[in-house]
């Protein structure tokens, strides 16, 4: 825009006279302040011109939107908002054609090995939590081979002072063809601020000189944007994963359920002792609970114990049953003589994966897991039975959808259908529960993650159960009951 030609009059009261309303020093200071007011709010000073401000993107200053805490990141704007220093020999500037991000990029050039190119500082001081992490994106390239450069953010206090910087990237070989990098930063525990730095061509590092080019500089505290910072595909690291173990040392077929229901990865088997022994997977009905992945197991001798281990994806851990959280469950089925038989080891309880209801969470809010599912509330469970199918599928086309939290209620919904793995169970067997938030529980808990049998731990006699029931919150038909080392145990 264009300076402002006529200042601002301030217009006195005695200045206005009834008797003589008009006079030369009023019409002037009312004609030099409309003017003011006019080249003040931008309006271009040709008859028909649109004003330097009316925001339809051609006429108006570019105000970059969005979760990049860095203005003119990608240059759009040539050097608006930030600082260049150049070496000796070096020089910067914003290079017409050949940028990644837009159409404009940052390129810093040094001719002088030993002196560098240069470096650019972005002026805005980024607001930054203790602790916080700090999520970078940008594009590099270089004209030739072997050319250094660096990209580093450096942490301010309240105060506005410099107490440290973090290297970002750092390549005495930057890539000549436009690589993306991405990375996480973690500010430091004293840092209210932070600025990044770009430096091109560093003073006698590589092996070149030439030009490096930045472009699209991205700078955010959302947390959302760490699903952009990572590779597209899924890694082993980002499952939640659990491992249970199912055992028999029974010489009959023995059917157990796997914990990871259809959610589980297909079980590994191992026995001890030399024993010969088998297994197959299988689908079994058990009253009204639908199909349920099983494992069934046989082996020659009852000597030792055959175990099924099940890595699979976990539904909505912690588990609830009316007494505290649960770091482990642990079910065995035990003859009249007090003899484990069969057991059951894992986070997850078997109807959190087996049953029909579905307790696994499509996002989580302040620790706090929610689905989305239709609201059909207005209709009884009979009524909805009672719908033609037609009807019933729009009604679920129409229905709205709303937030159900997971509560520890609909984790256990199930517990009635599949009180424990033991379908088929033999007559003369009977279930117990480990109590589930016992000090044994946790001990258990860390040997079963070091996938160490605890199947065996009961067999041998290492740990002893007990013949009382205790008060514990517990499935129907399944008794809870303490267990304890024996002294001689190692």
């Amino acid at each position: 825009m264009a300076a402002i030609t006529k200042s601002w009059v301030n217009i006195l009261d005695g200045a206005i006279d009834p008797d003589s309303p008009i006079t030369t020093a009023l019409m002037t200071a009312l004609r030099d302040n409309a003017i003011h007011l006019r080249e003040w709010l931008g309006a271009s000073y040709t008859a028909g011109a649109v004003q330097d401000h009316n925001h339809d993107g051609a006429n108006s200053a570019l105000v970059e939107v969005g979760p990049n805490l860095l203005r003119n990141g990608s240059f759009e704007q040539s050097e608006a908002g930030w600082s260049f220093t150049d070496y000796a020999g070096g020089s910067h500037g914003i290079p017409p054609g050949g940028a990644v991000h837009g159409a404009s990029d940052l390129a810093i050039t040094s001719t002088v090995l030993a002196n560098g190119g240069g470096y650019a500082l972005h002026n805005g001081y980024v607001p930054c939590a203790a602790s916080e992490v700090m999520l970078f994106k940008g594009w590099i390239s270089a004209s030739v081979a072997h050319v250094s450069s660096e990209i580093v953010l450096a942490w301010y206090n309240a105060a506005l002072s410099h107490i440290s910087s973090t290297v970002v990237y750092t390549n005495v070989n930057t890539p000549t063809a436009a690589t993306l990098l991405r990375a996480q930063v973690t500010a430091p525990s004293n840092a209210k601020f932070c600025r990044l730095v770009l430096s091109g061509g560093l003073p006698g590092v590589g092996a070149s000189v030439g030009t490096v080019r930045f472009d699209g500089m991205s700078l955010s505290d959302w947390a959302i944007s760490k699903e952009y910072m990572l590779p597209a595909a899924v890694g082993q690291a980002q499952l939640k994963t659990s491992t249970g173990t199912v055992s028999s040392s029974s010489t009959s077929e023995v059917n157990l359920t796997l914990p990871g229901g259809a959610f589980g990865f297909y079980p590994q088997l191992r026995h001890t002792g030399g024993n010969s022994a088998s297994s197959r997977h299988a689908l079994t009905w058990s009253n009204s609970a639908g199909p349920t992945t099983a494992v069934i197991t046989l082996q020659s001798s009852n000597t030792n114990p055959v175990y099924a281990d099940q890595t699979y994806v976990q539904a909505s851990p912690p588990y609830d049953l009316g007494d505290g959280d649960v770091p482990l469950f642990v079910f065995a089925a035990v003859d009249s003589g007090g003899r484990v038989v069969q057991m059951s080891v894992s986070e997850d309880p078997p109807w959190a994966n087996n049953g029909p209801t579905n307790s696994r969470a499509d996002y989580y809010r302040a620790g706090v897991g929610y689905q989305r599912i239709r609201d059909l509330s207005k209709w009884s469970p009979a009524e909805i039975e009672a719908m033609p199918w037609r009807e019933y599928s729009e009604l679920l086309r129409e229905a709205p959808i709303v937030e159900r939290a997971v509560t520890q209620a609909l984790k256990q919904a199930d517990m009635s259908v599949i009180p424990h793995p033991f379908p088929g169970l033999a007559a003369d067997l009977s279930v117990v529960l480990i109590d589930p938030v016992s000090d044994l529980c946790r001990e258990l808990a860390a040997l079963q993650r070091d996938r160490e049998p605890i199947h065996g731990l009961f067999l041998g006699r290492d740990l002893l159960l007990d013949n009382e029931p205790l008060a514990r919150a517990a499935p129907p038909g399944v008794l809870p009951i303490r267990a304890r080392w024996k002294e001689s145990a190692r």
